[in-house]
């Protein structure tokens, strides 16, 4: 995408979306320079606190607020400690979705479908139906930095109304949740040890979704998805994130079926928290082990300064190639 074509400075570092959007069950990392990389941080904390002064403009009412946000209002609230989720400690068992956790989830998105505007309804059925269509709103959020105002009109119209049906299931549902995505990276280099992991991805550093993330709430439907891209032969590495959030609306099924899928919103701001290399996991008929990177959502902090300062991520020939093309793309005629 061309907001990523960066200028190789020789210092490249991974971000999650800088790849071209695929299939809705992977994000697509991509390289870029790393003053790409922390400017673009720099411009959602600027959108974020405009968002801050906005609701302070008491001419305008609430709606008219909300259209000209950057990102989404969290209207997500936990009264209830028993449903509130936390990350996994370190070498804890990850056992799928009970049943009565779909069936409650399951029922809460039902009664939104039932009734929720048909407007916002169709927009979220064709995003997520519609693989053409999941790709252009995501790869337009990208080339925004995730800020709505940013946007074509009849886009802006488009992810609003998906936002307004997250937010309702979110003010409905009441509940945490940890969920797993799938991150592919431009790199040839297996992530299967802490060390292996970019330094975009280690504890402490900030990580933003400007895109819509689906994402799952059973590790092993994450791990079947990282699974089939190997088997497919796409000869890149992937890696497993493990979400701590409030966010998001449940689309999966209430029954066995393997779907706990989840809807997270644009506009995210996450910290790493932690690497588990070995997250045990259950999965039909038995169980697995995986690397797991455990991201916890956290509002941006103005002061934030990113801990990436000029270290070479990899050195295999994927990565070289990104950043020979990278350095192309943006050499003047």
């Amino acid at each position: 995408m061309s907001s990523t074509r960066s200028a190789y400075t020789g210092h490249g570092v991974i971000d999650l979306e800088a790849g071209s959007v695929d299939e809705a069950a992977i994000k697509s990392a991509g390289l870029v320079a790393e003053k790409f990389y922390d400017a673009m941080e720099q411009s959602r904390i600027g959108a974020e606190l405009s968002d801050r002064v906005l609701e302070d403009d008491t001419s305008r009412n609430r709606a008219a607020r909300d259209r000209d946000r950057a990102f989404p209002r969290d209207t997500s609230v936990i009264d209830d400690d028993r449903k509130r989720r936390q990350l996994p400690a370190r070498g804890e068992f990850r056992d799928d979705l009970s049943s009565r956790q779909r069936k409650d989830r399951s029922a809460a998105k039902r009664r939104l479908l039932a009734d929720a505007p048909r407007s916002q309804v169709s927009e979220m059925q064709w995003a997520i139906r519609d693989p053409d269509r999941w790709k252009h709103l995501n790869s337009s959020l990208r080339e925004a930095t995730g800020d709505a105002q940013q946007l074509p009109e009849a886009d802006r119209k488009s992810v609003q109304r998906i936002d307004r049906l997250i937010q309702s299931y979110e003010r409905d549902s009441g509940r945490g949740h940890v969920v797993y995505a799938v991150a592919e990276l431009p790199t040839d280099t297996a992530v299967t040890r802490r060390r292996d992991v970019p330094a975009t991805l280690q504890p402490g550093a900030r990580i933003s979704f400007d895109q819509y993330t689906m994402a799952s709430h059973t590790l092993h439907e994450a791990a079947a998805v990282a699974a089939q891209r190997r088997a497919e032969g796409s000869g890149v590495s992937t890696v497993i994130l493990e979400i701590e959030t409030s966010r998001g609306m449940y689309l999966g099924r209430s029954d066995s079926v393997n779907d706990t899928s989840h809807l997270l919103p644009r506009g995210l701001g996450m910290r790493v928290a932690g690497i588990d290399e070995h997250a045990d996991y259950a999965r039909p008929g038995g169980h697995d082990s995986t690397l797991v990177v455990q991201l916890r959502d956290t509002p941006r902090d103005p002061d934030y300064q990113p801990p990436v300062t000029g270290r070479r991520l990899f050195s295999d020939r994927r990565a070289a190639a990104a950043a020979r093309a990278a350095a192309r793309d943006t050499k003047e005629p």
